[in-house]
């Protein structure tokens, strides 16, 4: 009785190892099959150097290379409505958006599942009105991939390395100066005194979009020195932070003019 027992406990181990040895093979080919996933679609979103416009204005469609990028990469997925990069950083992927905020969670660009899920913008996002803010999300897996790098603007010296985002939609290719790096927390609406920066997509007034700012710039992590006398479209970026519950990092900029 007892062998039987030994033995019952010995074949339970061997499929709790293989089960796991199945777990983190996938998990490794998942995470090779998002890099390949990525690295093709940013060959189709290549533009030479010297060809990039550097300006924040407004640009005509036949003028700008990277908008007409864009739209070759929207070929592949019309819900894909923008590109974001950080340069340095291996933030720079292509911008989802569907009808709600769970399906890029687990999907790719392709709308294929995937763990990984995508960059993706906040569904209240209009671009018909269009909103004042543009609220977008990725996952922080630590495998170096979607929104792991926004972590590391915990340190001022990245920041100060990294201090602007680039934003290309069909309209324009815009850069955003980086005014507030800060931490929240999700899931907190019983809490007054708790800050929820991803409810603010649109401002119905001028008091309620400075009131956003100053919000996030009392959160920072550290003081970046920025004037702001009148109203621009805003980009915030919002990734996973384990340190507490429902943890959030984010991170808030301004459109250059």
């Amino acid at each position: 009785m007892k062998k039987k027992i030994i033995n019952i406990i010995y074949i339970i181990c061997i499929i709790v190892f293989l089960i796991s040895c199945a777990y983190i093979v996938n998990y490794f080919i998942n995470v090779q099959k998002t890099k390949s996933d990525i690295e093709e679609i940013r060959k189709v979103m290549e533009v030479q150097d010297d060809t990039e416009n550097t300006g924040n204005e407004e640009q005509t469609e036949n003028i700008n290379p990277k908008i007409e990028q864009l739209k070759k990469v929207q070929e592949q997925n019309q819900e894909i409505v923008a590109w974001l990069n950080i340069k340095g950083t291996q933030i720079n992927y292509p911008v989802l958006q569907a009808d709600n905020n769970e399906y890029y969670l687990t999907r790719n660009y392709k709308k294929e599942y995937n763990s990984n899920g995508s960059i993706f913008l906040d569904c209240r996002y209009s671009f018909e009105r269009p909103s004042d803010n543009f609220l977008i999300y990725g996952h922080n897996n630590n495998n170096g991939l979607m929104f792991d790098d926004l972590l590391a603007y915990e340190d001022k010296s990245y920041y100060e390395s990294h201090p602007e985002i680039n934003l290309t939609t069909t309209k324009e290719d815009a850069t955003y100066k980086i005014i507030a790096v800060f931490k929240g927390q999700a899931y907190q609406e019983n809490s007054e005194n708790d800050f929820l920066y991803y409810n603010y997509v649109d401002f119905d007034n001028d008091e309620e979009y400075y009131n956003y700012i100053e919000n996030c710039k009392k959160d920072s992590l550290y003081e970046i020195d920025t004037k702001i006398d009148h109203r621009e479209k805003l980009l915030t970026l919002s990734t996973c932070e384990y340190s507490k519950k429902n943890g959030r990092f984010a991170i808030l900029a301004i459109k250059n003019t």
